[in-house]
């Protein structure tokens, strides 16, 4: 399982707003994978312990996201509505984590089904960049 890139609606993610994140996925295994569960953690700002939170947030509900399947091969994407904290920088902010919890991997072999329950972890990184919540013009 890797993620094979992202995209945000609207495009440009500006702080203090609220934005769709979608994660593209591929099953690169010949089996089927299974009970996904993504865990989305972001970045950590902020200059003390009073004012330090996640860069991003959901902006509504919880940072987990169920998949009930990926073919082999296969492609999916999974989407999560975001919001951005309201005083970040103009900037690209790294580390925005997306850890795969996969649950239960089944695969076929020859007539038989057989069904391997393991559980599995899979982190891959990637970048935000974030605008000014009054300009559009990227600094960067």
């Amino acid at each position: 399982m890797i993620v094979t890139g992202f995209t945000t609606d609207p495009a440009e993610v500006r702080a203090g707003s609220n934005f769709k994140l979608t994660i593209h996925l591929k099953n690169t295994s010949r089996m089927k994978v299974s009970n996904m569960l993504f865990d989305l953690s972001a970045p950590t700002e902020g200059s003390d312990e009073q004012t330090t939170s996640p860069a991003f947030l959901p902006s509504s509900g919880a940072s987990s996201i169920y998949l009930d399947s990926i073919a082999p091969n296969g492609t999916a994407d999974i989407s999560i509505e975001l919001n951005a904290k309201s005083d970040l920088l103009q900037k690209p902010y790294s580390n925005l984590i997306c850890t795969v919890i996969i649950v239960t991997v089944s695969w076929e072999v020859s007539l038989n089904l057989e069904v391997c329950c393991k559980t599995i972890f899979v982190t891959d990184n990637f970048n935000l960049s974030v605008f000014d919540s009054a300009q559009g013009v990227n600094y960067m």
